[in-house]
């Protein structure tokens, strides 16, 4: 009886992973209906990556609702990001197009330097609608910050980038793959990049709580010192006091 219950408890693995599954093709779904707009592909990916930080150290809820408030809360600055990473896609895009077609010269040396750009512009985008899912910044510094951490973090970003191309690999492979790029295709691979740039969070957190408390240290040290001064300005009153009774 007890191995009965067992199997249909709420704590069963099997139902856990069965759960998480779910969570994955919602999500997946979400991603891809709020992206059909295509201006809102940045926040979509904003709101993605900070549901899929909970899903992976399991403190998510109702991933529909977190994600439609992810979204919102996100869709100014992730647009704006969206928008600037874009243009600069489309500009690299023409290059090749006419490196290509021969208007351009430079030939097959130029095009490996678009392609090195494009997995430079494409990190950067990633990272910098992971950051801005997490942290509050302006514009300008989350791009910078997404421009700074694929290279500060390289190992990690070239681990990202695996998953990452997944889906664009299957259909490239065979077009008749889309029902897994449908059903997890985005968000699979957006879980296995949360487990690391979860891990790069927390260490951000540890050195944040360290600024913190250095800056609270330094706080107690000011305040004992002042402290000190104002004893010593009353002993310093006292004694000014007892010489004029003395006199």
């Amino acid at each position: 009886m007890s191995s009965i219950e067992d199997l249909f408890s709420c704590d069963n693995k099997f139902f856990f992973y069965i759960a998480k599954f779910i969570k994955l093709v919602l999500l997946n779904l979400m991603m891809i209906v709020f992206s059909l707009p295509i201006f809102t592909i940045g926040s979509a990916f904003a709101a993605l990556y900070a549901v899929m930080l909970k899903v992976h150290t399991d403190e998510e809820g109702n991933v529909i609702t977190e994600f439609w408030k992810a979204f919102r809360d996100n869709f100014k600055q992730a647009t704006y990001i969206w928008l600037h990473f874009l243009g600069i896609g489309a500009v690299l895009f023409l290059v090749y197009w006419l490196l290509r077609i021969g208007v351009l010269p430079g030939g097959n040396v130029l095009q490996w330097v678009v392609y090195l750009l494009a997995v430079v512009v494409f990190s950067s985008a990633m990272w910098s609608f992971i950051l801005q899912s997490r942290y509050e910044n302006e514009i300008r510094a989350t791009m910078r910050n997404g421009f700074a951490f694929s290279f500060v973090f390289l190992p990690a970003t070239l681990l990202m980038l695996v998953p990452a191309a997944i889906p664009v690999v299957l259909l490239i492979v065979n077009l008749r793959l889309w029902p897994i790029v449908l059903v997890c295709g985005i968000s699979g691979p957006a879980l296995l990049q949360a487990a690391f740039y979860s891990q790069i969070f927390k260490r951000l957190d540890v050195m944040a709580k360290g600024n913190d408390k250095t800056e609270i240290d330094d706080e107690e040290i000011d305040d004992e010192e002042i402290d000190d001064e104002e004893i010593d300005d009353e002993e310093i009153d006292e004694t000014e006091d007892s010489l004029s009774e003395s006199d």
